[in-house]
Formats: C-alpha cells, structure tokens, sequence
C-alpha cells in the first residue's frame, strides 16, 4: 500500500502497525522503525502525534530517517501517558529505547 501510494505522487507515506513498530515509504527508501519499550496507557491520539513528530523533525531540517524516528518516538509518548506526550516523555523514551 505504501509504495502504491508513492506511485500516486505521496513524497511519504507511515503505516503505523501498532505495538510493532512502523514503516515509513518514501522515494529515498523503506524505513522501519520499532516502538520504544513502555506501558500503553492510552492510544488516543498516538498516529496524530507520529504524524506531528515527523513534521516537527522534517521542518527543523532532520533526516526524512530521524524524522520519522521523532514521529514514532512522539507517537510512543502519547500513547504511553494519560494525555498526549510532553517533551519530557517522548525524550525519555527517545534515549531510552
């Protein structure tokens, strides 16, 4: 689906697969990334806030790689806290993983 999507025009495409990681498609390659080690509290806004990390990383001038991992790891802290991750969490579980 992620590489359909690419021949469709999408520059990037993250398939979330929940408790067992992510893959990110993109024309520079297939990334995959594995969710860092914690409790789920509350998935509730957990892909929007992969989606915010990865855009974070892309507009401060990270790697489409390290931006995506700041997606994944900003999706972990969400769904590892009661309400959405704070900048403490996700660089809790960024070190940490």
């Amino acid at each position: 689906m992620g590489k359909k999507l690419l021949e469709q025009g999408a520059e990037h495409v993250i398939v979330s697969m929940a408790g067992d990681g992510a893959l990110l498609f993109s024309k520079e390659g297939i990334y995959q990334s594995n969710v860092p080690k914690g409790t789920l509290v509350n998935s509730v806004g957990a892909g929007d806030s992969v989606v915010a990390g990865f855009l974070a990383g892309v507009s401060k001038g990270l790697s489409i790689e390290d931006s995506f991992k700041l997606g994944v790891t900003s999706g972990s802290a969400t769904a590892f806290s009661e309400e959405l991750g704070t900048k403490k969490s996700l660089l809790t579980h960024y070190y940490h993983k």
